[in-house]
């Protein structure tokens, strides 16, 4: 009996100290919560201002904001906590959200200046133009000597269109300020976004009065002298840049690029070199760069060399091996420059970069064609303009090549064939309707010929092989005033051309008119004594007029 009373004893101990523990571990806490938020709802302002301060100050911006906002929740119109809740909304850039704080401040204190400005920031970098600039406005009639409002004023004047008004406002604050860098750097962008370059560069050149060594203004004056084409001054500005700073690579590979412009090729390669002899890191494509430079120079062993190097480090490197091939085509060594692009066509793996490469080994076919043609080695020329159509049948050079030469064995037809395909590639290419007007004139066919001859001259109204082509086929189909026209207009294009006087003096000689036939010889002759038609023309109509 006493063993169960004990035992009995034992567990309503048990149970005492179950519902002891969980009382204490599931109301205690909760009460201690309530207790928290009561400490935190009591705050004042003072309290509730360091504590936010303190958050912000150790990085917890978000923290410090929901501090101020259930204060503001409590205390609704507590204008000192709402201005800087908008100021930490602003840093976080909840720039709409903001915005209403400044509002609820401005209905409780419209005369509260610093409000009002924070109002119009909050429109400014919301994009609000039209409301920012109403806000700034009304800031700069109570603070006109507020130049940071100004100048956000100013910028949203430019993005609304009203640029005259926008440079107002801007002149306002140099009037203060004569150096004011970020306004002049302002004025000098409405200036350039208005195309009066030369005006935004001298609002530039302001800023380097006092600030001489400002790389980024340097930088943007040698742009804008690059824009409208006065490339001596750009190279002038950026010749400070690199004696400012040694170390600036682009702005040697600019200074270098527009010495290509120019065409001075021996200043941009003395930039290449002298940065590789500096020890900067060179990129491949600026070493392509300095092989190009010596391609352009005609330095071509020099420009092979280079880029051999070059595709030792890096095989897939097309462009050197480009530069390989233009190379050997310019020393006229064909079967090398044309085994260069058949490799570079083995090794890519892109149609529209295996179409370029074809057209350059059509090309160097095409150049080597012609120095067979000029041999007067015909069939080998031949060969060479056929292969060529293998690699590019649309490369109306060939054809035209091949016409040439098959006018010059006389297979008129096939001449006649290869130009129109020429034509048909070209479209309207002057030398071609001259080359079918020749053919025709050599078989006879005087009256083709001359329409040929006019379509030349409509396309190419100045040009003084058309005119004297025309004009000398008009002679022969007896239109002689047609042809002291056309002949006219040659002698107008190339007035020291004997020819053209010589050609002139057939046609009035063939109309019997011998005064004005002697004039023109005379002319020839006095161009080039040496004219052996004009001066037996001459010399026959003298004799002719001596025995009648």
């Amino acid at each position: 009996m006493n063993n169960q009373v004990i035992i009995i004893s034992i567990i309503g101990l048990i149970g005492i100290g179950f519902i002891i523990t969980f009382i204490y571990k599931f109301l205690i806490p909760v009460s201690h919560g309530k207790k928290n938020n009561n400490a935190s709802e009591g705050m004042n302002q003072q309290d509730t201002i360091e504590k936010a301060s303190m958050l912000y100050e150790m990085g917890q911006l978000s923290k410090a904001i929901t501090i101020l906002e259930d204060y503001i929740n409590r205390n609704h119109n507590d204008l000192k906590v709402r201005a800087l809740a908008g100021s930490y909304l602003m840093e976080k850039k909840l720039y709409n959200k903001a915005e209403k704080y400044y509002i609820h401040i401005l209905k409780i204190d419209p005369s509260n200046g610093r409000a009002m400005e924070r109002l119009g920031d909050c429109y400014y970098f919301e994009e609000k133009n039209d409301k920012a600039m109403d806000i700034y406005s009304r800031v700069l009639s109570t603070s006109p000597n507020n130049y940071d409002a100004r100048y956000k004023f100013a910028d949203v004047l430019a993005k609304i269109g009203e640029i005259d008004i926008a440079i107002k406002e801007l002149r306002k604050i140099l009037a203060r300020n004569l150096y004011d860098v970020k306004a002049r750097r302002k004025l000098s962008d409405l200036f350039y976004d208005r195309g009066e370059y030369k005006r935004a560069i001298s609002e530039l050149e302001e800023i380097l009065k006092v600030e001489p060594n400002n790389l980024d203004i340097l930088k943007r004056i040698a742009a804008i002298y690059i824009k409208i084409g006065e490339l001596a001054n750009a190279i002038h500005i950026y010749k400070k840049i690199v004696k400012i700073d040694d170390a600036d690579l682009n702005a040697y590979i600019t200074l270098a690029k527009i010495y290509l412009d120019l065409k001075d090729y021996d200043n941009a390669a003395f930039i290449y070199n002298d940065l590789v002899e500096k020890g900067y890191k060179i990129t491949p494509e600026i070493r392509c760069e300095l092989a190009n430079i010596y391609f352009a120079t005609e330095n071509y062993e020099k420009a092979i060399t280079l880029c051999r190097q070059l595709l030792m480090e890096d095989p897939a490197l097309e462009k050197a091996g480009f530069i390989i091939g233009r190379c050997y085509k310019s020393l006229r060594k064909y079967e090398e420059a044309v085994n260069t692009y058949k490799n570079l066509i083995k090794e890519i793996n892109s149609t529209e970069k295996e179409e370029k490469f074809r057209h350059e080994i059509s090309e160097i076919l095409c150049a080597w064609g012609i120095q067979y043609f000029r041999d007067k080695d015909y069939q080998t020329a031949l060969d060479k303009f056929v292969e060529a159509v293998n690699f590019d049948s649309k490369n109306p050079e060939v054809y035209y090549n091949l016409g040439r030469t098959n006018q010059a064995v006389k297979n008129f037809d096939a001449a006649i064939a290869h130009f129109n395909k020429a034509l048909e590639l070209s479209n309207a290419d002057t030398k071609i309707f001259l080359n079918i007007g020749q053919v025709y004139e050599e078989i006879g066919e005087v009256s083709t010929a001359i329409n040929f001859y006019y379509d030349a001259v409509k396309t190419s109204p100045c040009n003084y092989d058309a005119r004297q082509a025309l004009g000398v086929a008009l002679c022969a189909a007896g239109f002689h005033d047609k042809a002291k026209e056309e002949l006219q207009i040659a002698i107008d294009v190339e007035p020291d051309n004997p020819d053209a006087y010589y050609n002139m003096g057939l046609v009035y000689e063939l109309m019997e008119n011998h005064n004005e036939a002697k004039e023109y010889y005379k002319k020839a002759l006095e161009l080039n004594s040496n004219h052996i038609e004009a001066k037996n023309n001459l010399e026959i109509i003298i004799e002719s007029e001596r025995n009648s």
